[in-house]
């Protein structure tokens, strides 16, 4: 099920040679803190609208942008993909 958080973001390089401030794109999650991550066994990880319906093809958009100015097309190949949990002490 879903997952709420207000900590959640996504980063992107849009070249994975280059990574640097000019090539990077960051985005927290916005007023859509309860549905930050979804965790599903029958498909990968759903964060907000970025979604995995099958191996490494993934959708992005709909009618509500979660994560903001992320840079992410509505339609991407993904070769590789971590998710992580940042945990505060």
């Amino acid at each position: 099920g879903w997952k709420n958080t207000s900590d959640s973001f996504l980063f992107s390089f849009a070249d994975w040679k280059n990574i640097s401030n000019d090539t990077t794109k960051l985005s927290y999650i916005n007023s859509g803190k309860n549905f930050a991550i979804y965790c599903n066994n029958n498909y990968g990880p759903q964060m907000g609208d970025l979604i995995c319906p099958n191996s490494n093809n993934w959708t992005y958009g709909g009618s509500l942008s979660y994560y903001p100015n992320s840079g992410i097309p509505n339609n991407i190949t993904i070769e590789n993909y971590e998710v992580f949990q940042v945990i505060k002490k």
